[in-house]
């Protein structure tokens, strides 16, 4: 029977915006720790075992964003990668 885990996890990232009038270049970085499920097999008994494991990622945050600075319509794109670190 399979078993089903709960792996929470809470975002912490800090971002800003860079740029004056409509024009803007966002930058940001963050950790995301949780708790994550491993199955491992014991090669002694030869049984597989269930650990728990902190682990971390790491996001980046690059991007770009049009808004005019009265408000009103504005328009973003962005990439995030990641990289996991234990």
């Amino acid at each position: 029977m399979a078993r089903r885990f709960l792996n929470p996890a809470i975002l912490i990232e800090v971002s800003g915006l860079l740029g004056r009038g409509k024009h803007h270049f966002k930058l940001g970085i963050g950790g995301t720790p949780h708790i994550a499920t491993s199955l491992n097999f014991n090669a002694e008994t030869s049984e597989l075992e269930d650990k728990l494991v902190f682990s971390s990622l790491i996001p980046l945050r690059i991007g770009y964003r049009y808004q005019k600075p009265e408000g009103g319509f504005f328009f973003r794109v962005g990439y995030t990668p990641f990289s996991k670190f234990l």
